[in-house]
């Protein structure tokens, strides 16, 4: 049974995803790859890319082998998600993940941001935000189109934080 939430995104996607022109971008937030297989597998055969971020992209880069530090992933669903890439190989869909990282050593409203310029996160470290290569390369992706659309976001989100988390988040949400 579906979410609300995901219900929530079905409806409202709906009508734009019943005949999307092409190319067509979909950027895919949120924490766990179980809440949005669903809404994944029913965007690969409309889409020409897929963005995947937030801390379910940590799943899809540990599924290839990345290391992926203190991340939040589901080790249950590594499986799923090589074989979801495997279709997108089959479907023709290019898949973004994560290029880059900014990270910290806690989930804290006070921790201390760094950038690793690498696809994987060193031990101790957990992915908070995507970083400028990632920006580029979804910036660069869809500058050939008009359509696309974000879902959730692509960064772990605190409450009254010191340090902004979403700055990789707001610079592809907006062109």
């Amino acid at each position: 049974a579906a979410g609300f939430l995901i219900e929530k995104e079905v409806n409202f996607f709906g009508p734009l995803l019943d005949n999307p022109e092409k190319p067509f971008i979909a950027i895919i937030g949120g924490a766990k790859v179980s809440s949005k297989i669903g809404v994944l597998e029913s965007l690969l055969p409309k889409c020409s890319s897929l963005v995947i971020g937030g801390g379910m992209a940590y799943t899809f880069l540990k599924a290839q082998g990345y290391e992926i530090g203190n991340s939040l992933f589901e080790e249950e669903y590594l499986d799923v998600a090589k074989s979801f890439l495997k279709k997108t190989e089959g479907a023709n869909v290019e898949v973004i993940l994560p290029l880059d990282h900014i990270v910290a050593s806690e989930f804290a409203e006070d921790a201390d941001a760094e950038y690793i310029n690498d696809f994987n996160i060193p031990a101790g470290k957990l992915a908070m935000d995507v970083g400028e290569k990632t920006v580029a390369a979804v910036k660069q992706d869809y500058s050939i189109t008009e359509k696309y659309d974000s879902i959730e976001t692509l960064h772990l989100d605190l409450e009254d934080k010191q340090v902004d988390f979403k700055v990789g988040t707001s610079r592809i949400q907006f062109k």
